[in-house]
């Protein structure tokens, strides 16, 4: 988020990631979708338009999400901000974590629906409750910027460090910032320092820590 206040917003664009799915369109519990640390795209994005869209249609949520991600940036598909919410919403109302946040983020910028901030975190929460870094991480951001809620140091760091255990590195840089600069928290350098290191190793080497 980086100059703090602005990166978040730079980094989150449609932060939506693809899900491993096959034909089978039965929803089960333990679906790959619905892992909330999956981190990293895998075949769903790969699948032909005609394909997703049947999945989509019969009630797959990973392939809705997927259809919102491509309505939302025009990948494949004319740019859509509403068509991308009416998936991303099919998604969501399916309890799929990463289409929470992305609906989530529509509301928050307000694209293919008026801006409300009050809907934006009722979904970033829902996936944060999940165990969601994206619905975390915005949770944080919304707390220390005062975001459609009052400004609170302390909800920030709660939010922020939930994200950054999972190996958020963009919530570890925030953290780094509050406890350097006592922005909503009581200033702490040695908490800022060892989130820089965390950060560095990250950014430089790819190592990434979780807790």
């Amino acid at each position: 988020m980086f100059k703090f206040r602005l990166t978040p917003l730079l980094t989150i664009l449609i932060f939506m990631v693809g899900c491993k799915t096959t034909m089978k369109t039965d929803l089960v519990d333990n679906h790959l979708c619905k892992n909330p640390k999956l981190y990293v795209s895998s075949n769903m994005d790969s699948l032909e338009l005609a394909e997703l869209s049947t999945l989509a249609k019969n009630g797959n949520p990973c392939a809705q999400n997927e259809m919102g991600r491509r309505y939302g940036l025009g990948d494949g598909v004319p740019k859509d901000s509403k068509e991308s919410v009416y998936w991303y919403q099919k998604s969501a109302l399916n309890d799929l974590p990463i289409a929470q946040a992305n609906l989530g983020y529509m509301y928050f910028k307000g694209e293919g629906v008026n801006l409300d901030l009050k809907q934006a975190k009722h979904w970033f929460l829902k996936a944060a409750n999940s165990g969601h870094f994206e619905g975390q991480r915005m949770l944080g951001y919304m707390y220390i910027t005062g975001s459609g809620v009052d400004k609170n140091g302390i909800k920030a760091e709660k939010w922020y460090l939930l994200a950054a255990n999972q190996g958020h590195v963009e919530s570890q840089y925030a953290l780094q910032h509050m406890y350097s600069q006592g922005d909503g928290v009581k200033k702490d350098s040695a908490k800022a320092v060892m989130w820089l290191h965390r950060v560095k190793d990250a950014r430089l080497h790819g190592n990434v820590w979780k807790k």
